[in-house]
């Protein structure tokens, strides 16, 4: 699930880490981690605009490729709407669900390296 919330990396970092997440940075990007029952909560994300985070949110199982053992929609989207955005809007910060529902309809389709993105402000003007 592709998601972009006005706040800088650096605030949505301490928030997802307050709420669980084991955060890492990776060069451009951070990654972050929430176990759970037979599976992970996972969450890519950047800085993509001065105030604005993409944030490419999904479900792993223990053994996981692309789309099989991945759920891109079910369990984000109640993940989402349940813990993230209360916290986000405890917080003042806005988001905004822009897809990315199955693997290809996803903006980050980058296998093995991490997070990877077609230019945003294009994406964002054609609204």
């Amino acid at each position: 699930m592709d998601v972009v919330i006005d706040c800088a990396a650096e605030d949505f970092t301490s928030l997802i880490r307050e709420i669980g997440f084991d955060v890492t940075k990776i060069v451009d990007y951070f990654s972050g981690t929430m176990n759970k029952k037979r599976g992970r909560m996972h969450i890519l994300f950047k800085q993509i605009d001065e105030g604005k985070v993409f944030c490419d949110l999904h479900w792993d199982s223990p053994v996981h490729f692309m789309f099989m053992g991945v759920d891109y929609l079910i369990r984000p989207k109640e993940f989402y709407e349940t813990e993230l955005q209360k916290e986000l809007q405890l917080r003042g910060f806005r988001s905004e669900v822009i897809g990315g529902f199955t693997w290809s309809t996803r903006k980050n389709k980058a296998l093995l390296s991490g997070l990877r993105l077609p230019s945003m402000g294009a994406q964002r003007e054609k609204r």
